[in-house]
């Protein structure tokens, strides 16, 4: 170890390290500033961001990143002695360095020479972002925008699709060296330093966050469009079933027959409980791919497309598992007769309540697919709640 240039030299290990009385002089600084909240000078808040600025060499951009707030604030004082206002961006920038400051990873003092443990590739089209693992079994994360995301810049969603990456593969990704490979250069830099437009800013700091949260070291690079074709066939991938039950119908159902334990078909916008299962890596989900997970012991929220709810009774007896199905009263559809007792005329054994809404009005809410028959403002079929229980079969 040596002390040169008022920071360790840490040659063992390859890495720059700040000195114990940096660091407390540092946070002196920074919890009198805390404290004392709202009645702070600028000179006082120049004295910690340049502290901050100082710590670069061993922390890198993230010290330029964390104090663009605290800047642009000392850019509009009134004068070097008078109290100066600090929104919120400002105070968000203090409660980081009070949190993170001991966290954060050292520089190396050469180029990362590691392999990284999780090597991605990342790619956004103007519907639907998508990322995927280099990996013998590659897992896919896929996100269907907002309709106010499909509005934003390219370079904002191709940002946003790092940050659904990251969240979609968090616990994975923890305490790792995470490679990401985009064809956006503007996101490279600006992952990297953040950017003078704040929601782009805000973005990059999202990132950051995660990532100091997760202990993920991110690499992020460049790669040429023609070299990231999966990535971008996968974006290109249009979700015609994130159609849900409107929020007020589950939590009359929810209060009914619940409390439901688990969204079995859903994702990170859709969802109705904090535990879901998605059809792709989606920030937050408990599972990818329903029919590969155990519902016994859960009080499931069934809300399949038509394609796959005869899968969905049958899974839902493998499991010995109860919920609530809901489906359109359609009697030529293949899964009728699954449910319906055609001889007794009469719902089978295993649906122990129901009830039937008549061509109702704004039951679904529509999903990416504003043409689908679940966006229409009035279901042109009754709709059947079915209460499923398998668990003594």
């Amino acid at each position: 170890m040596i002390v040169w240039l008022g920071f360790l030299w840490n040659l063992q290990e390859g890495k720059i390290e700040v000195p114990p009385e940096k660091f407390l002089s540092v946070q002196s600084v920074l919890r009198d500033i805390l404290h004392n909240i709202g009645h702070v000078t600028a000179r006082k808040v120049a004295s910690f961001v340049g502290k901050i600025i100082s710590l670069k060499p061993a922390l890198g951009t993230v010290c330029q990143m964390m104090t663009r707030n605290l800047s642009v604030a000392l850019c509009n004082r009134k004068g070097w002695d008078l109290n100066l206002d600090l929104p919120s961006e400002c105070r968000q920038e203090l409660e980081f360095w009070l949190k993170s400051l001991h966290s954060l990873p050292n520089v190396k003092l050469t180029p990362i020479s590691e392999i990284p443990e999780k090597i991605m590739f990342s790619d956004a089209s103007s519907y639907a972002a998508a990322g995927f693992t280099l990996e013998r079994n590659t897992k896919i994360v896929h996100y269907m925008w907002k309709d106010d995301e499909k509005n934003k810049s390219s370079t904002w969603r191709e940002l946003k699709t790092i940050c659904l990456v990251l969240k979609g593969l968090g616990s994975d990704l923890s305490g790792k060296l995470v490679k990401i490979y985009t064809d956006n250069q503007n996101v490279v830099r600006i992952a990297c330093k953040g950017s003078m437009k704040m929601e782009l800013h805000q973005l990059a700091l999202e990132v950051l966050g995660f990532c100091v949260a997760h202990s993920i070291r991110l690499e992020l690079a460049w790669i040429p469009r023609d070299l990231n074709a999966y990535a971008d066939e996968l974006s290109k991938i249009f979700d015609f079933d994130d159609w849900e039950v409107r929020d007020e119908i589950f939590t009359f159902l929810n209060k009914k027959w619940g409390e439901f334990s688990c969204d079995i078909f859903a994702d990170c916008k859709n969802k109705k409980v904090s535990k879901f299962f998605s059809k792709y890596y989606s920030p937050g989900t408990s599972g990818v791919d329903a029919f590969a997970q155990n519902w016994d012991g859960e009080n499931c929220w069934l809300v399949p497309p038509p394609n796959l709810i005869c899968r969905t009774v049958s899974h839902l007896r493998i499991c010995k598992a109860f919920g609530v199905l809901i489906v359109p009263r359609w009697e030529s559809a293949l899964f009728w007769p699954i449910i319906w007792e055609r001889k007794y005329k009469n719902f089978r054994y295993f649906v122990r309540d129901w009830i039937e809404f008549e061509r109702p009005k704004n039951f679904y809410k529509a999903g990416s697919d504003k043409n689908s028959i679940f966006a229409l403002d009035v279901f042109p079929s009754n709709v059947l709640v079915l209460k499923l229980d398998f668990c003594y079969d």
